[in-house]
């Protein structure tokens, strides 16, 4: 259903970019919601630069972005 729900409230459409599984999924839907938080729209939905779309697909493994962040702006993952 997830991926269905996404076109709530959402006039634009949408493309999936990259996609990952992780150990910590909650922490690093956190820490991508800090990361791009000047991007964001309607509070679920984030219009990323070209530079913010680059960065986002050359992750290879998501879990990797939890090690080296100052977690005190967020919260502990």
């Amino acid at each position: 259903c997830r991926q269905r729900c996404w076109v709530t409230d959402n006039p634009f459409d949408i493309e999936l970019v990259q996609s990952f599984k992780s150990e910590y999924m909650g922490a690093v839907e956190s820490l991508l919601h800090w990361k791009f938080r000047h991007c964001r729209h309607r509070n679920e939905w984030f219009f990323l630069t070209d530079a913010d779309l680059d960065w986002f697909t050359s992750i290879s493994n998501i879990d990797e972005l939890l090690t080296g962040y100052d977690y005190s702006a967020i919260g502990s993952p």
